[in-house]
C-alpha cells in the first residue's frame, strides 16, 4: 500500500520527485496523501523532514539517500573531493541543500537539461547526485499511461494555478454562438473561475432567471450598490441567454459580489464555492425582500429556506422545537465511514435524523425555497481506500424533510431503519455461512464436492469406494443445504431493497418535486479546466469546460466519476422546483432585449466587414501590380501558355 501511495504522490507532483522523499514524507503524514502534496505545494515539507532528523554533535551526519545504485561519476577538477550522494538535513547548509532539493523536484521534466544549482564561489562544484530527478535519467519509465496524462495534467494544472500570463482567451470570431448552445461564464482570473462557475451555473436555474428578469425597473433608477449590482447580473444573465456571444467575461459581477481568490490547493473548491453562492444567494433574497413594501411574503422563497431542529421523545410525542434559522445550501457528508448507501437521498436521511435511547432528533424544512442546493463534503481521503462513487437523481422529492410531514416521515424512517437492520443481519449471516477465514468456503465446499463425484480414484478397493460414496452424499447434503439457505438471503435481500426504494413512493410524499439543474465537479487538481460544469439547458445536458461546451446524455451527468481517485468529484448539485418547459422561457425587459439584439446585428456585420478586408489583404499579396501584370502578359504570349491564376486574378 505505501508503494501505491508513494506512485501517487510522485504523479500528483508531476512525476518528478524522488520516490525516497515522497516516501518520508508521507510516513510523516501517517500515510495521507493529499496532505503530503499539500505540504509539498505550500512549501512546508522542509520543516516537516526536518522535525523527523536526528541531529547529532558528533559530526555525523543523518541523510536521505537519492540512490542506493552505484554511479558512474564524470571527471573532476584535480583534488575536487568527491560529493557524497546523500542530502543533509543535519550539516552546515541543511536549508540550502534541502531547499534546493525540494525545488528540483517541482521542476517539470521539460526543464530538467536546463536546470542548474547556483552556488557559493566557495562551494564545491555542483554534483548532479544532489538532483531528486537527475536530468539524464528518464522520469518513472514503468508508470502506466494514465498516470503518465495525470502527471502532464497536474503539471499543466500548476502553471494554470499559478497565473502564467498566458492569454488563453479565444479571439472573438471563434465566440460566436452557434445556434442555441449554452454560454460560458469567464474570468481574466483563474483563482476567481470557481465563483464564474457558481454564477454560470445560476444562470440556468429557471426561477433564478424568472425572478431577475421581474426586476426591470432596475435599469430605470439606479441608485445605491445594490441596485448596479443587480442591474449588472441582469444584463448578464440576459446577454448569456439573448447574446451572439457563446463566452463572456464576468470580472465587473464577480467584484461586486467579493468573491474571495482561491490561494492554492489547501483552499476546497467546494468551500470556497459554497462560501461564495451564499453571500451571492442572501444578497439576492435581501434585495427582493427589500422590494417588497408591505413586508408581505406573497412570493416564495427563491434560495435561502428556514429550516430547525424537533426532538421526539416518549416525554413529548410531539415534539419539542428548538432554533430555527436560513441557510441556501445544505452540506452533504460524501463517503464517510458510516455503512450506508453513498446516495444523495439516504445521505440526506442519515445527516438529518440521529435515533438515539429511544429519543430521535430531526433537522426540518419549515419553509422551503425555490432553489436547494447541496454542497458535498468529502471525507479524509486515502489512495488505499476504495471510494464508491456518489450518485444523486435527476430528480427528488424534498417532502420527507418538512417540517408539517415529520410524523408520517418518522414512521417510515422507523421502518427503514428496521429493514436496514434486517439487512445487516441477512449479510452477516451470508457471511457466516458461505466465507471462510476471509475464504469463499462456498466454492471450496463445490470443488470437493466436484473432487469426490470426478476425479476420486476407488483403486479397485470396494471399501475405498463405499467411503468416497458416503463422503460425497454428506458433501452434496451440505452443498445443497447452503446453497439452499443462501438463495433464501438473496430473495429476501432483494425483496427487502425493493420494500425499501419504495417506502417513501406515497401521494402524500410526492408534492414538493425538484429537479437537477446544474452539477459543479472537481478533477482533484488545481486549475481553471479543472472544475467544469453540467447544466440542463434547451431539453438536454451540456459539459462546459471552460470555453469547450459539449453535448452529452443523461448518463454522463449522474454516473461522471472524475476526481474519485483523489478524493474529489461532484461538490455543488443545484435542484430547483419543477416546472414545465413552457413555463421557463423568460421575458426581459424589451428595451433590453431589443439593445442585445441590435449589438448582436452590429457584431456579426463586424466579424463580417473584419473577414472581407483580412480576404482582401490576403488577395492583394497575390494580385501583382500593374507593371508586373504587363510583364506576366509578355511572358505568357511568348510561351504560347496560359495561366489560369494570373487570368483569373486580372479580371
Amino acid at each position: 500500500m505505501e508503494n501505491e501511495s508513494v506512485e501517487l504522490l510522485s504523479a500528483m507532483m508531476g512525476g518528478d520527485i524522488d520516490f525516497d522523499l515522497a516516501r518520508r514524507l508521507l510516513r510523516k503524514c501517517n500515510g495521507d496523501v493529499q496532505k503530503a502534496a499539500d505540504a509539498l505545494l505550500e512549501g512546508t515539507a522542509k520543516g516537516m523532514l526536518e522535525e523527523t532528523a536526528v541531529i547529532r554533535r558528533t559530526g555525523s551526519l543523518n541523510a536521505i539517500r537519492t540512490d542506493e545504485r552505484p554511479r558512474s561519476r564524470t571527471a573532476g577538477r584535480p583534488g575536487t573531493p568527491v560529493q557524497p550522494s546523500v542530502i543533509d538535513l543535519t550539516g552546515e547548509g541543511e536549508d540550502d541543500e534541502l531547499s534546493r532539493a525540494l525545488n528540483l523536484s517541482m521542476e517539470t521534466h521539460s526543464n530538467e537539461q536546463n536546470t542548474r544549482v547556483e552556488c557559493d564561489q566557495k562551494s564545491a562544484p555542483p554534483d548532479p547526485a544532489w538532483a531528486m530527478v537527475r536530468s539524464n535519467e528518464p522520469t518513472h519509465s514503468a508508470m502506466s499511461q494514465d498516470d503518465q496524462s495525470l502527471s502532464r495534467a497536474i503539471e499543466a494544472s500548476f502553471k494554470d494555478f499559478a497565473g502564467v500570463n498566458e492569454d488563453d482567451t479565444p479571439p472573438l470570431e471563434d465566440t460566436i454562438r452557434e445556434g442555441n448552445r449554452p454560454v460560458v461564464l469567464r474570468t481574466e482570473s483563474p483563482t476567481l473561475a470557481y465563483a464564474a462557475l457558481v454564477l454560470q451555473a445560476l444562470f440556468f436555474v429557471p426561477q433564478v432567471r424568472i425572478t431577475l428578469a421581474k426586476l426591470s425597473h432596475v435599469l430605470f433608477d439606479v441608485q445605491s450598490e445594490a441596485d448596479h449590482t443587480i442591474l449588472s447580473l441582469i444584463e448578464l444573465y440576459a446577454h448569456m441567454d439573448l447574446g451572439a456571444l457563446g463566452a463572456l467575461l464576468g470580472n465587473d459581477i464577480l467584484c461586486g459580489f467579493e468573491a474571495k481568490p482561491f490561494n492554492g490547493p489547501s483552499d476546497s473548491p467546494g468551500e470556497l464555492s459554497s462560501d461564495f453562492l451564499k453571500k451571492a444567494a442572501t444578497f439576492i433574497d435581501d434585495y427582493v425582500k427589500l422590494l417588497d413594501e408591505n413586508g408581505d411574503r406573497k412570493t416564495q422563497r427563491l434560495f435561502n429556506f428556514r429550516h430547525g431542529s424537533i426532538v421526539l421523545s416518549p416525554a413529548a410525542p410531539s415534539g419539542v422545537g428548538r432554533a430555527f434559522g436560513e441557510t441556501s445550501v445544505v452540506s452533504v457528508d460524501v463517503n464517510c465511514s458510516r455503512p450506508i448507501p453513498n446516495t444523495l437521498m439516504s445521505r440526506l436521511t442519515t445527516d438529518l435524523s440521529e435515533y438515539v435511547d429511544g429519543e430521535s432528533k430531526h433537522d426540518i424544512i419549515v419553509e422551503p425555497s425555490q432553489v436547494v442546493v447541496f454542497g458535498l463534503k468529502q471525507g479524509n481521503f486515502s489512495s488505499s481506500s476504495v471510494q464508491e462513487p456518489f450518485t444523486y437523481p435527476k430528480s427528488i422529492y424534498m417532502d420527507q424533510f418538512l417540517g408539517e410531514n415529520l410524523k408520517l416521515t418518522n414512521e417510515k424512517r422507523v421502518q427503514q431503519q428496521q429493514i436496514r437492520d434486517r439487512l445487516q443481519e441477512l449479510a452477516t449471516r451470508k457471511q457466516t455461512i458461505t466465507r471462510s477465514s476471509d475464504t469463499d468456503g462456498l466454492q471450496a465446499l463445490r470443488d470437493s464436492t466436484y473432487y469426490y463425484e470426478h476425479l476420486a480414484d476407488a483403486r479397485g478397493d470396494p471399501e475405498r469406494k463405499e467411503k468416497l460414496a458416503c463422503t460425497l452424499a454428506q458433501l452434496q447434503a451440505i452443498l445443497s443445504t447452503i446453497e439452499k439457505e443462501a438463495e433464501g438471503i438473496d430473495a429476501e435481500v432483494a425483496k427487502l431493497k425493493e420494500e425499501e426504494s419504495k417506502l417513501f413512493d406515497c401521494p402524500e410524499l410526492q408534492h414538493h418535486k425538484y429537479d437537477l439543474r446544474a452539477v459543479c465537479i472537481h478533477t482533484g487538481i488545481p486549475g481553471r479546466k479543472q472544475t467544469y460544469l453540467y447544466v440542463y439547458h434547451d431539453g438536454g445536458w451540456w459539459k462546459m469546460v471552460d470555453t469547450e461546451v459539449t453535448k452529452v446524455a443523461d448518463d454522463a451527468v449522474l454516473t461522471d466519476t472524475t476526481g474519485l481517485h483523489l478524493g474529489a468529484g461532484p461538490y455543488l448539485l443545484f435542484y430547483s422546483r419543477s416546472l414545465p418547459e413552457d413555463l421557463s422561457t423568460v421575458r426581459w425587459p424589451s428595451h433590453l432585449e431589443d439593445e442585445i439584439r441590435a449589438n448582436n446585428t452590429h457584431l456579426i456585420e463586424s466579424l463580417k466587414l473584419t473577414t472581407l478586408a483580412n480576404a482582401d489583404s490576403a488577395l492583394s499579396t497575390l494580385i501583382p501590380s500593374s507593371e508586373d501584370k504587363g510583364a506576366q502578359s509578355t511572358v505568357t504570349a511568348q510561351s504560347g501558355t496560359k495561366t489560369e491564376s494570373a487570368m483569373d486574378l486580372s479580371k
